[in-house]
């Protein structure tokens, strides 16, 4: 049969009678739901740590229906910079390895990442290309001349020397600690004055510029240079939206919303225990707190294991007052937020598909929305294409590309009628 939900529970038998009894949940798809489940099944774990590895093995092996899902998107993304190079540089990587290179993040998406990487390169001009290019040039590339690279592919423009304290002021930037490198940056920009070095005065100045502007565009958290993640959700009827947002070194480096529909689970400590399982199962990044909305019922075995994972104590925590607790109300608001966004954008879409539907003089809505193309070069090398929209957003699991075995030549037609 098909598992239609996974969960665990101290006292089973409460737990079942909370789905089916008559004061259960009033959701009427959701009753309707429970009504085609024939059987429960249960395994039986030795301690609540193994029930919350178990928990998430089973998500991920059936994705039911009514459990919150995370899918293995590698959204975890960091920025990696390693000192044992000669001339090191910022990489964009998925998953930090073992290796004792240094990691910054995790980043919301790949375009927050390159828009950290675009303004760090005005403050901190390390390389941006890869080792076989810088050793492959004889001349500095664009970038130093608009002032984003030192250049350490040519000689005589910048010191091994420099170019590490580049890389140490880059790395203390990503971990909070930009007021060090203001301090060390004005007394650089006065020695040079003093002897009368004034074009490297200038170009100092123009770094500390650079460091200010970035630092200002960090919201400060917290004077405490903690690492934290921060936990908020919005409920409105079945559908539940949860905010993340990260927290490094006490500055605010970014965050995500997930949107659960459908969701059988009434209990809110539940449904916030079964997510932050799941969000840390996958993330190498595990912070020294975590901040939620609410208790959870098994708050003790999450907090175990995640210490077993990152080989320190994380505390989990529900904070009352101060600065915390106005951390996880932002979380909360930026939650609300983010839900009635995408309710604005559902609307946006059904009205551009009503449009559509009306220019094209069509019957129904153009739910599924299939496109193709033919490419070929001089009629060699033949393949069509097809995207797929499915409501108005992509459907890229059933993109698909075609190659052309009948035809030979340039024929677009008779390839288009192959494919079709």
């Amino acid at each position: 049969g098909t598992i239609v939900y996974v969960g665990k529970a101290k006292n089973l038998r409460n737990r079942v009678k909370q789905y089916v009894s008559n004061s259960g949940d009033p959701r009427y798809h959701i009753r309707l739901g429970l009504l085609s489940v024939v059987a429960v099944d249960f395994l039986v774990t030795h301690t609540e740590k193994e029930a919350l590895i178990l928990e998430n093995t089973l998500i991920k092996k059936h994705h039911p229906r009514f459990n919150i899902a995370l899918r293995d998107d590698k959204n975890h993304i960091h920025l990696r910079l390693d000192p044992k190079q000669r001339y090191p540089r910022l990489t964009i990587v998925r998953r930090p390895g073992k290796d004792k290179a240094y990691y910054f993040g995790p980043y919301a998406s790949s375009q927050a990442v390159r828009e950290t990487l675009r303004v760090l390169a005005r403050a901190f001009p390390l390389r941006s290309c890869t080792d076989a290019v810088m050793n492959s040039r004889s001349r500095p590339c664009l970038y130093h001349e608009i002032g984003q690279c030192v250049a350490p592919c040519v000689p005589g423009y910048t010191t091994e020397a420099e170019y590490r304290e580049l890389v140490e002021q880059v790395a203390l930037h990503l971990r909070g600690r930009s007021d060090d490198i203001v301090k060390t940056l004005k007394a650089q920009i006065r020695e040079a004055s003093d002897n009368l070095r004034f074009e490297d005065a200038a170009r100092l100045y123009r770094r500390l510029q650079a460091v200010e502007e970035t630092t200002g565009k960090q919201r400060v958290t917290s004077v405490k240079q903690r690492d934290q993640d921060i936990f908020g959700y919005y409920r409105a009827g079945d559908t539940v939206q949860i905010q993340t947002l990260n927290v490094r070194s006490g500055q605010l480096v970014g965050g995500r919303a997930y949107t659960f529909a459908e969701q059988l689970e009434p209990d809110i400590e539940y449904l916030m225990s079964s997510f932050v399982n799941q969000y840390y199962a996958d993330n190498p990044h595990i912070p020294r707190e975590v901040l939620l909305p609410c208790a959870l019922h098994d708050a003790d075995s999450l907090a175990e294991l995640l210490s077993d994972k990152k080989e320190r104590q994380v505390v989990l925590e529900v904070p009352q007052r101060g600065d915390k607790y106005h951390m996880v109300q932002l979380a909360m608001k930026n939650a609300e937020l983010s839900y009635q966004k995408e309710l604005d954008a559902d609307a946006e879409m059904q009205r551009a598909l009503e449009e559509l539907q009306k220019k094209l003089r069509l019957r129904e809505l153009p739910r599924r929305i299939e496109c193709f193309d033919i490419s070929n070069i001089s009629g060699n090398q033949s393949v069509g294409s097809m995207v797929t929209f499915q409501d108005g957003e992509p459907d890229k699991q059933r993109y698909r590309r075609f190659r052309i075995q009948t035809l030979e030549g340039p024929n677009d037609f008779g390839m288009m009628l192959e494919v079709l």
